[in-house]
């Protein structure tokens, strides 16, 4: 619960920099291994199971299993959609956290966006 705390006011302006540094590279390392996020886990392990074991079973596409869970919101349980509604949110502040676009617009976003640091929404 502590940790969701600090990541519910990863922005909050009282918030130490170190902290919020701490914060971010954590959920970036959710992004990039859905299974290192507790709540999601805990609630979309059926929809997991139903809709994306393809992705699962893939060594290493641990993004794309969030992409399958996005693509099938209309599929999943509330509980699910939430949780994923929280990992979407994450990657509207800052784009590192939706692995395959970060990925698929890497030089894009180094030549067309080079100026404009990630985070708070800025490069989407």
């Amino acid at each position: 619960r502590l940790v969701a705390c600090l990541m519910r006011n990863v922005n909050h302006e009282s918030m130490s920099q170190p902290c919020v540094s701490t914060v971010r590279d954590m959920i970036h390392r959710e992004s990039e291994n859905y299974r290192l996020n507790y709540p999601l886990i805990q609630q979309c392990d059926d929809a997991v199971t139903k809709y994306c074991k393809k992705e699962d079973e893939e060594e290493g596409n641990e993004g794309q299993v969030l992409s399958c869970l996005k693509a099938n919101l209309d599929n999943i349980g509330e509980k699910c959609v939430h949780e994923v509604s929280i990992v979407i949110q994450r990657a509207h502040e800052n784009y590192l956290n939706d692995v395959p676009l970060a990925e698929q617009c890497k030089v894009d976003v180094s030549t067309l966006c080079k100026k404009v640091q990630p985070g708070k929404g800025r490069v989407l």
